[in-house]
């Protein structure tokens, strides 16, 4: 008899122990979410990439393609040169309000400036509403320079909502390398599908190519290029007409 409820207990404490063995595998279920998660934007593809129309003044105005919406957002490149440098996008006065649903970012990480005055900056907007035709945003300065120039580019994606990546940054040459002119890197990516804007203001000459990146764009101020969909933060390398001291920078969105 007290074999018999030996084994009668036996059984009834089997599915209790099995049940909290399969009770903690739903951990694996949690780690499953998280990685699929992880897939940041998604596929991202650029949109519209246009020139900024800037004088110098407080303010610069530019007319763009009707914007997106949805699943888009815009990056702001803008190099100001002339003026004795340190002259960037205002994150105080934030760029055109109703261009973004959310607030415009300026971030600091990618701003800075050369000794003759080159100077970069960027804004980035996370989400964009649709069918807006011109951005105006505010400089630090009431005269920013003689030489102004810069892109407003939109960006779709299939994913999350972008977010800047803390390896975000700015490289101050003060020496002239020659006419490769090394951009910024190498970057640590913390998303797995990555966008670069990289950009490159030299004190003299004009950007003519780069290395890697694609959607490049030159002028006698600045150099812009993107790298879609990308795990790798190497460094590209610019070509300029001449050898100059410069000011490289590269916003990273995940």
């Amino acid at each position: 008899m007290r074999l018999r409820y030996l084994i009668i207990a036996l059984l009834f404490a089997l599915p209790t122990s099995a049940q909290t063995a399969i009770g903690t595998s739903t951990k694996i279920g949690t780690s499953t979410t998280i990685s699929s998660g992880s897939s940041g934007m998604g596929t991202v593809a650029l949109l519209n990439n246009t020139a900024l129309t800037c004088t110098n003044a407080l303010t610069c105005t530019t007319t763009i393609p009707a914007t997106t919406g949805g699943k888009s957002f815009l990056v702001i490149k803008a190099a100001a040169t002339g003026a004795g440098g340190g002259v960037f996008i205002s994150g105080t006065t934030l760029p055109t309000a109703g261009v973004c649903s959310v607030s415009w970012q300026v971030p600091t990480a990618v701003q800075g400036s050369q000794g003759a005055g080159q100077a970069l900056s960027d804004a980035f907007c996370p989400t964009d509403v649709a069918g807006q035709t011109s951005v105006t945003f505010t400089w630090t300065s009431a005269t920013p320079g003689s030489g102004i120039a810069g892109r407003i580019m939109e960006f779709s994606y299939t994913g999350a909502a972008p977010t800047v990546d803390s390896s975000s940054t700015v490289l101050i040459q003060n020496t002239a390398p020659g006419t490769t002119l090394p951009g910024v890197g190498p970057l640590t990516l913390a998303g797995p599908n990555s966008l670069i804007v990289q950009a490159v203001t030299p004190e003299g000459g004009t950007p003519s190519a780069i290395t890697t990146y694609t959607n490049f764009n030159g002028a006698a101020v600045i150099g812009t290029a993107t790298l879609l969909n990308t795990t790798s933060g190497a460094a590209p390398n610019w070509t300029n007409s001449s050898s100059q001291p410069y000011v490289a920078n590269a916003i990273v969105l995940h």
